[in-house]
């Protein structure tokens, strides 16, 4: 096992993976099913079979293909979500926007997330706040797939996800919580970002437009329409953003705008309320 792994972690340092001794050892764990201590105490020997699937595994991390869609999962709020090309893989930032949610709100009846992508924000406040109905929308049934997939894996009963653009698939409802992590890079910023994001997520899921602020003028725009009087609005945030989106929101009747910083300092989310 260690000579494969030493192989391993000389391909990815040479395909310039930060890390590349950690990624060997924990592809060798997720893909091989192996325990992280037998590696160092016992070396076993890996069966043919299982060393073509750690090679196949450890050559598609070289292609930077993200190291979750190659394990097929990541741990989002405690729990195992199944993820996989066509889907965005959820960020550590994102369950920083459900701890502030929790924080904030009480017992929500009806919750929208808006952009569920693998459904991480529906499923985890569906889970929080069983009494509620949720629903998760998304312009992608490929993500959808994923977000059905993990409410079923998971055992969550009162969510539900509907296709469609913006609020369309939600027409005519109302909700006392919206939350969404939209799409919030200009489309100018895209190839700067590194290659497992650019290449290999789905830029619907990324790319909002040449600004990066045109799902927030979106929202500020019609959330109103959906939203009970004194209803909570809470966003996801680009680094940058926090200024543009208050202002867009303070113009179409929010109050209460506030915004939370991220472990990096950054503006990364901004609550407000809707008193209509």
């Amino acid at each position: 096992a260690k000579a494969l792994m030493a192989e391993a972690a000389s391909r990815l340092a040479a395909a310039n993976i930060p890390e590349p001794a950690r990624e060997a050892e924990t592809l060798l764990v997720e893909v091989v099913g192996i325990r992280r201590e037998d590696i160092y105490s016992q070396d076993p020997i890996i069966p043919h079979e299982k060393a073509e699937m750690y090679r196949n595994a450890y050559m598609r991390r070289a292609g930077r293909e993200p190291m979750n869609y190659i394990t097929g999962t990541v741990e989002f709020d405690g729990l195992e979500f199944s993820v996989g090309k066509g889907v965005l893989v959820p960020r550590p930032e994102t369950e920083l926007l459900v701890a502030e949610v929790l924080k904030r709100v009480e017992a929500p009846k009806r919750v929208l997330d808006l952009c569920t992508g693998s459904g991480c924000i529906a499923i985890s406040l569906a889970r929080r706040f069983p009494e509620a109905r949720v629903l998760g929308t998304d312009v992608s049934g490929e993500a959808l797939t994923y977000a059905r997939e993990n409410a079923d894996k998971l055992g969550i009963k009162n969510v539900e996800f509907l296709e469609g653009e913006g609020f369309s698939p939600v027409h005519g409802q109302s909700f006392d919580l919206i939350v969404s992590n939209p799409p919030y890079i200009a489309e100018g910023e895209i190839e700067a970002l590194e290659p497992e994001v650019k290449d290999w997520e789905p830029r619907g899921a990324l790319v909002s437009g040449p600004e990066g602020v045109e799902f927030y003028r979106m929202i500020a725009r019609e959330a109103g329409r959906y939203m009970d009087r004194d209803a909570f609005l809470a966003l996801e945030l680009g680094a940058g953003q926090a200024d543009a989106v208050c202002a867009m929101l303070e113009v179409e009747g929010f109050s209460g705008v506030e915004t939370v910083r991220d472990l990096a300092g950054h503006e990364r989310m901004l609550f407000c309320f809707y008193a209509s």
